[in-house]
């Protein structure tokens, strides 16, 4: 193929170009944590998350493994010389609200052993009974076979005997008697002076409220016993929040007990179950409908077996419209967030900095609304212009992408794409300055610039022979990757007659189940070259290749993060609370296994010049010929007619001279 056209190259500093746009992008099946939003939504205060917490607390203790996990690994750093009830309570009591817990585990141990040394594990499922009747309004503590259901799990010694249960309904009713005045003051007093309750509470307030050397014997076993009845300690101090109860409960039953979903029995079954009779309303269904297409056959097999399809799909559609209608469903489904707190939400780039290496809050990237390329939601940087440039990797853009969502299967990476401002993050569009992001590894990306420009002559050219269109020609603004995706959309729009969630905008039916299908088949199966021709290439623009350097985190390289990014970056990576926990989440390991669940990226120059490319129109031989006469008319100040009058003036006046002479010589030769 031929062009009308030549280039030239030549350099520019990068003091004098923008800094690139960068996009991050995940796949739509990410926004599984819109199921727990949509979640929360319905039911802030977890109505029926603490239902189904309290009626099983096998379960409980289950889904809060990874927690209980992070609480003995701090116990036992913690090195404290707690051996015996004594020491224990002096240890862990400080605080008189908590001194409950510390009265009920002495309480069972007393009437369950007398002055036998107490066996650790029937204090640790009574301890999880207690800690399930604290934490939660609903546990019926007058049903004897609700408390066995509470009690149970899978393992035989975590049956409680009926004797068990009994002195758990003594004290519990002993509990319920008293006013939250009389908690406040001397509680444990209170419990001894009000009324004659039960012959097990008189027998332990006379023989042990002083001292515990009176009724049993004071000493711990072995070390073992202390752990786990701290632990028991430290659970029944926690509060979780609905958002956290939802992310544990969901998280755990998703990694652990995938094999059991097909069980109606099953904790996940219940709570769905529970949820749709509580609110009308089928959550898991409707999440299903917004989002089926994007999922993968893995995700699917284990959606389909929650999902399900009532006859009367009436309130989901209805309360589908009331979320359109007040503007937020967008918000809701739009989890993971971009930013915030990551210890409230789930966020895709909690941390970041331009010009600096130290971290701080994230709040740089904003939404790409209009885009949509197959499964990608895509986050645009458009840098800061007062920012200076350089080649430094680390004064570049810096920002950590976190990867601790809820799931069962391996997330798919996340997208990088570096492209000019005003582009559409098009991985397609941009394929040598696209990349994938894997989490456990700090990615350093080096950019380097080429600008396209035109000269005058090239712009005189008409379009068929440029091949590409000038500014002049449509908007200033105008994109080629923004024009076909207009392009796309609007076809798309037309023939299904909605847009999906992500894309919603007013007055504009959403796309779900069929109408979602054809959206995204319509939208693949557009022509390129149609495309190419309604949307041609702009004459002036700037492309980018990239470098890319990666390394695993690992013990070394942690403590040298740890030096470079201050202390908000060691706080993340330290942080336990249960939004960041892993389930499978190994503590030995401490940061760097948390580590492995989130990545930092670095984007900058890579070289102090950027390439500067030149199109002008190409010389013909007419073209040069006449060149050529113009040139020597601005030199010479003659033009060509005025060098052909001095040729011939000047050979007639040679004629002139010769003739003469030669008439001289035919003279002398007659003399």
């Amino acid at each position: 193929m031929s062009y009308n056209y030549i280039i030239s190259v030549d350099t520019v500093d990068i003091d004098d170009i923008d800094f690139p746009a960068v996009s991050i992008c995940h796949p739509v099946s990410w926004t599984w944590p819109s199921l727990l939003s949509l979640l929360h939504t319905i039911d802030p205060e977890g109505t029926v998350i603490r239902q189904i917490f309290s009626e099983s607390i096998a379960g409980v203790d289950s889904i809060l493994q990874g927690v209980q996990d992070r609480q003995l690994e701090l116990i036992k750093a913690e090195e404290w010389d707690i051996s015996s009830w004594s020491s224990l309570r002096q240890s862990e009591f400080i605080n008189e609200d908590n001194e409950d817990t510390f009265y009920f585990l002495h309480f069972m141990a007393y009437h369950l052993y007398g002055n036998e040394t107490t066996e650790s594990w029937e204090l640790i499922k009574l301890g999880r009974l207690y800690y399930a009747w604290r934490s939660y309004d609903f546990i019926d503590v007058t049903n004897k076979t609700a408390l066995k259901n509470v009690c149970s799990c899978k393992y035989p010694y975590c049956t409680c005997t009926d004797q068990e249960l009994e002195l758990f309904q003594t004290w519990t009713k002993a509990m319920l008697n008293l006013t939250d005045h009389d908690m406040k003051v001397e509680f444990y007093d209170q419990i001894c002076s009000v009324g004659k309750f039960e012959v097990e509470i008189n027998g332990w307030c006379n023989a042990c409220l002083q001292s515990v050397q009176n009724c049993i014997k004071d000493d711990f076993p072995d070390s073992w016993m202390t752990t786990h009845i701290l632990y028991i300690i430290r659970l029944s101090t926690l509060r979780f929040k609905t958002m956290e109860l939802l992310e544990i409960f969901l998280s755990r039953y998703l990694l652990l007990f995938a094999n059991t979903l097909d069980n109606q029995e099953s904790g996940f079954w219940k709570f769905f179950e529970a949820f749709e009779d509580t609110f009308k309303l089928d959550v898991m269904n409707l999440w299903l409908k917004l989002n089926k297409v994007y999922l993968n056959q893995e995700q699917m097999d284990v959606l389909n077996l929650i999902g399900k399809s009532p006859e009367n799909m009436k309130p989901t559609e209805d309360y589908l419209e009331a979320l359109i209608q007040n503007g937020r469903l967008n918000s809701i489904l739009s989890n993971p967030k971009i930013h915030g707190d990551p210890k409230e939400d789930f966020v895709l780039v909690p941390f970041c900095s331009h010009g600096s290496k130290k971290l701080t809050q994230c709040n740089l990237f904003k939404r790409n609304e209009p885009f949509h390329h197959q499964d990608q939601i895509c986050y645009t940087y458009n840098a800061d212009p007062t920012v200076g440039n350089s080649i430094d990797p680390l004064l570049g853009l810096n920002f950590a992408v976190n990867f601790r969502l809820p799931r069962r299967i391996e997330l798919e990476p996340a997208t990088l794409i570096i492209h000019p401002k005003g582009e559409v993050p098009d991985m397609n569009y941009f394929p040598s300055s696209t990349h994938k992001i894997s989490p456990g590894y700090v990615s350093t990306f080096g950019v380097q610039v080429s600008i396209t420009n035109v000269t005058d002559s090239f712009q005189q050219m008409g379009q068929n022979e440029r091949r590409c269109s000038l500014p002049k020609e449509r908007d200033q603004s105008y994109h080629q990757s923004y024009c076909k995706m207009q392009k796309k959309f609007g076809l798309s729009k037309a023939q299904c007659n909605c847009l999906p969630w992500f894309m919603m905008a007013k007055g504009t039916n959403i796309c779900m189940d069929d109408s979602l299908e054809c959206f995204e088949t319509t939208n693949q199966n557009q022509s390129s070259k149609t495309l190419n021709i309604e949307c041609p290439k702009a004459c002036i623009s700037t492309s980018y290749s990239i470098t890319f350097e990666q390394d695993q985190i690992n013990r070394e390289k942690y403590l040298r993060l740890k030096q470079s990014f201050g202390d908000i970056w060691e706080t993340y990576l330290s942080d336990t609370t249960p939004l960041l926990a892993e389930p499978y989440m190994d503590y030995s390991q401490g940061q760097i296994e948390m580590m492995s669940r989130t990545s930092l990226v670095h984007v900058n120059f890579n070289k102090l010049e950027a390439n500067k490319i030149t199109k002008d129109a190409k010389v013909t031989f007419p073209d040069a010929l006449g060149n050529i006469g113009g040139t020597f008319g601005v030199f010479l100040g003659l033009s060509f007619v005025g060098i052909l009058d001095f040729i011939l003036l000047s050979w007639n006046t040679l004629r002139k001279v010769i003739k003469k002479k030669f008439k001289s010589m035919k003279k002398s030769i007659n003399l």
